[in-house]
């Protein structure tokens, strides 16, 4: 078999036969690329990039099958093995204590790797994108994982911490969707954000007592994880932290807990009930958009503020009470919540944002005070809303739901509240009056006492436009 021996000599390449031996300082690794593809990198080699900014084995690297490194070499340098596709197998001396940034990042075909005792610093993005890497163990002389260390190893289904970690840093595991499990040790004090963002068949993780924060993104779209228990050491959860876990069912937020970020439960579709501490003072935008499970929520009298779209689209959810400590109200917040059937919000609540309500089409009855400042589309669509409940009277609507419905339209708070009452007719019936012998259709009554209409209906005895045809 032949060998192929090279030896970079300022900017030059020449046969080693003769200089292979010297004791000459050279700038660049000495190496080997033997037929069968395996490159031995030499005990003297120093990573340093040509003038070109490349290693000498760059134009070979489709050739490196396997790659052995002589005892002595120190540091594995930056990109020096990124984009070797066909590299199966890696060989790290003991002498070793540094992998640089990127330097096996791309490397689509190493399985398996064995780290030395003697590394002490893994690079950012060091094994990024190594698709058939399986399993990884980190020794003891790691003290964190560095951004995007691991991420798209989308082949990785186990990984060995050891208890020496402090840091997964930003994006560390992320895309790693075969990864199932993952036991954080108690030496973890920060998590970074997405560290384990899209990790698609994640079911169980272990977070330790040692952790503050949930960081953005930190377990996004883990769309196979059933529960987590949030330690209650933990004081934020952050924006989009738990974003597109479908599987989720549980979730116990600790009473440490005192801000949760927007998004951060986003179409957690499974998730039931959830119950907020009264450390929690605001409900931040779309933090349970999307959950269309949801049929309890509890909140505490800490509450000043829902946000725009809070619980957009959590179908399932019946009934709400809203703490007298609320004031503000955002719009679309409990948007095409279509099983909310009454609402009673409080004089603490000073305005309600557009469309809060919108879509809500079994939401009958409403409590509400006269000075909050409501939109004209705050209720837009509730066609089943037919009791109306000011602090000085009602409105409260009846017809045969065999003929069509009457229902508030709109509502007009300020000092003399008001309501624009309209009607739906069912199919072979027409709208005939109201039971105080008014014709119009659609009108505006003002609340200054209670009132109560029945919407009457007669049978439509307009021939139907196909009868019409057939004469």
């Amino acid at each position: 078999m032949r060998t192929r021996n090279f030896k970079s000599l300022c900017g030059k390449s020449v046969l080693l036969t003769a200089l292979f031996f010297s004791t000459s300082i050279t700038s660049f690794a000495n190496w080997s690329l033997t037929d069968d593809g395996t490159l031995t990198i030499s005990s003297d080699a120093d990573f340093t990039l040509n003038e070109d900014g490349q290693y000498p084995w760059n134009d070979k690297k489709r050739d490196i099958y396997k790659i052995v490194m002589e005892n002595g070499i120190t540091k594995i340098g930056k990109r020096a093995f990124t984009r070797c596709e066909n590299l199966e197998s890696v060989t790290i001396p003991n002498s070793v204590t540094k992998i640089d940034t990127s330097a096996f990042a791309g490397c689509i075909s190493l399985t398996s790797i064995k780290l030395p005792n003697s590394i002490s610093h893994l690079g950012k993005s060091a094994f990024f994108g190594c698709e058939s890497l399986k399993s990884i163990t980190l020794p003891q002389s790691i003290s964190q994982i560095n951004k995007s260390t691991f991420a798209l190893c989308i082949s990785l289904t186990s990984v060995k911490l050891p208890n020496t970690i402090s840091l997964i840093d930003s994006a560390a595991f992320s895309g790693c969707r075969s990864l199932k499990n993952i036991d954080i040790p108690n030496s973890v004090k920060t998590i970074g954000k997405a560290a384990f963002a899209d990790c698609g068949d994640m079911v169980s993780i272990k977070l330790p007592a040692t952790i503050t924060t949930i960081d953005s993104l930190t377990f996004s779209f883990c769309s196979n994880l059933a529960s987590i228990k949030i330690p209650n050491t933990v004081t934020n959860i952050r924006t989009k932290a738990f974003i597109g876990c479908e599987n989720l069912k549980s979730i116990i937020i600790p009473t440490t807990v005192k801000e949760i970020g927007a998004y951060a439960f986003q179409d957690c579709r499974k998730i039931a009930s959830v119950e907020i501490p009264n450390s929690i003072t605001m409900i931040d935008s779309f933090v349970f958009s999307g959950c269309d499970n949801l049929a309890t929520v509890k909140l505490p009298n800490t509450i000043t503020k829902i946000g725009a779209n809070a619980f957009n689209g959590c179908s399932e959810l019946k009934a709400i009470t809203i703490p007298n400590t609320v004031s503000q109200i955002g719009a679309f917040a409990f948007g095409n919540c279509s099983k909310l059937n009454s609402v009673e919000i409080p004089e603490s609540v000073t305005s309600i944002g557009s469309y809060a309500f919108q879509m809500c089409k079994n939401l009958k009855s409403l409590k509400i005070a006269k000075t909050t400042v409501v939109n004209s589309s705050t209720f837009f669509s509730c066609t089943k809303l037919s009791n109306v409940i000011f602090a000085n009277g009602s409105c409260t609507l009846n017809a045969d739901n065999t003929q069509g419905t009457a229902y508030v339209q709109e509502i007009k708070s300020g000092s003399t509240p008001s309501v624009i009452i309209s009607v739906t007719e069912y199919d072979g019936y027409k709208f005939d009056k109201w039971s105080d012998e008014n014709t119009n259709v659609t009108r505006e009554l003002p609340i200054t006492s209670d009132v109560v209409l029945t919407a009457i209906f007669k049978q439509d005895e307009t021939p139907k436009q196909e009868e019409v045809l057939s004469e």
